[in-house]
C-alpha cells in the first residue's frame, strides 16, 4: 500500500481523493471510438463556421473554447 503521504502533496485532497486508488490510470467509461468521433465533429463544426465566416485564423484564448474545440485543456504545470 501507499501511503497517503506520499500520493497526496495537499492534504485537501486526502478528504475527497481515494488513496487506495491514486497510482491506478483512470478508465474512461466512454469508448474510444466515441472519443475520437466527438472530436472530429467539434473541430469539423469550427473549420465549417470559420470556412463559412472567410477566416484564415482562429485564436482561443477562453478555456472552454479550447476544451471544446481540441479536447484539450490550456492549462500551464
Amino acid at each position: 500500500m501507499v501511503s497517503e503521504r506520499t500520493v497526496f502533496k495537499d492534504d485537501r485532497k486526502l478528504t475527497y481523493l481515494n488513496a487506495e486508488g491514486a497510482d491506478k490510470p483512470l478508465i474512461s467509461p466512454v469508448p474510444a471510438q466515441v472519443l475520437d468521433d466527438a472530436r472530429r465533429y467539434r473541430l469539423q463544426r469550427f473549420r465549417d463556421q470559420m470556412q463559412k465566416a472567410d477566416v484564415a485564423a482562429l485564436l482561443l484564448y477562453d478555456p472552454i473554447n479550447i476544451r471544446y474545440a481540441f479536447d484539450c485543456s490550456n492549462m500551464q504545470g
